[in-house]
């Protein structure tokens, strides 16, 4: 069953509205690390959570800038056959438009798929409502390949054709996201021999880190680990190396608006797990914290 996009910007995301996606996210994105315990005294394997009061924080921080603003779209499918019942969301994702070099630019901050209604187009479709915003420059931060693939696949011209995606990434990230109004972005430290064949992380079991940036986001990456199994099972070169821990996948994306070109491989390789956050959500956060 196809979802329904609904789009929210600026002082439309209420918050109600914020308060659903956070119990979206802290149900349905990831688990803490070992070192989320040792760093945080949380347990692992429990859920990353987040509330109103932090996602309006670190996901959507205010600004005085009027070329600055928050977008919010998420998928709704009918809960029931019912008309007492609303429609409920199966996945939203969030976003932020600034200005950069007067050249607009969309930073995804958070992509979640409902767990029971992933491989169904919902990724895919939340992120086409974006594209209504015309921007010029799509960056994200994210831990789970299959979100990345998907902003690939939607924005620019998918797993397979990357080295104008990897091009934009090493000379452009480090400014772009300097100007990015929310503060994990801005904060973040870049890693990979993408942007310094002098880059200390290392390799990882003798494979190298690409492009990434270093969020001190320490939630586990075993579902990201069996992602990249899987699109490499199916004969995808990922680009984007291997992921240290505490870091995330990161690409910036030059749109080609009316020139997206779709993937060989099906939704499904992109939606399983598909959820990003920033690295502010593994500060003064304690187990059992909603």
């Amino acid at each position: 069953m196809a979802a329904t996009t609904e789009k929210f910007v600026g002082a439309e995301i209420t918050d109600m509205i914020v308060t659903q996606a956070a119990d979206l996210f802290s149900l349905h994105y990831g688990v803490w690390n070992s070192i989320a315990k040792e760093k945080m005294g949380v347990h692992e394997g429990s859920r990353v959570k987040m509330s109103l009061s932090m996602l309006r924080e670190q996901v959507l921080p205010p600004f005085t800038s009027p070329n600055c603003q928050h977008i919010y779209v998420r998928g709704l499918l009918p809960s029931t056959p019912s008309a007492y019942h609303p429609p409920f969301s199966a996945g939203h994702v969030f976003a932020t438009s600034f200005l950069h070099n007067h050249r607009s630019v969309l930073w995804i901050t958070q992509l979640v798929v409902h767990s029971a209604h992933r491989n169904q187009g919902i990724a895919e479709a939340l992120l086409e409502a974006l594209r209504e915003e015309k921007a010029e420059i799509v960056g994200v931060l994210s831990s789970n390949p299959y979100a990345i693939a998907a902003v690939l696949r939607v924005f620019g011209s998918g797993l397979e054709r990357v080295e104008k995606v990897l091009e934009m990434t090493r000379k452009n990230a480090r400014r772009v996201m300097a100007s990015c109004p929310v503060e994990y972005v801005r904060n973040s430290t870049l890693r990979g021999k993408l942007f310094s064949d002098m880059d200390e992380t290392g390799d990882i079991d003798g494979k190298p880190v690409v492009s990434c940036a270093d969020t001190g986001f320490w939630v586990d990456h075993k579902e990201s680990e069996q992602a990249l199994r899987v699109l490499k099972g199916k004969g995808v070169k990922w680009p984007l190396g291997e992921l240290p821990q505490g870091c995330e996948f990161l690409v910036l994306v030059e749109v080609r608006n009316g020139m997206r070109m779709g993937s060989i491989y099906p939704h499904m390789v992109y939606e399983y797990g598909s959820g990003m956050v920033g690295k502010t959500l593994a500060s003064g956060l304690g187990e059992g914290k909603s």
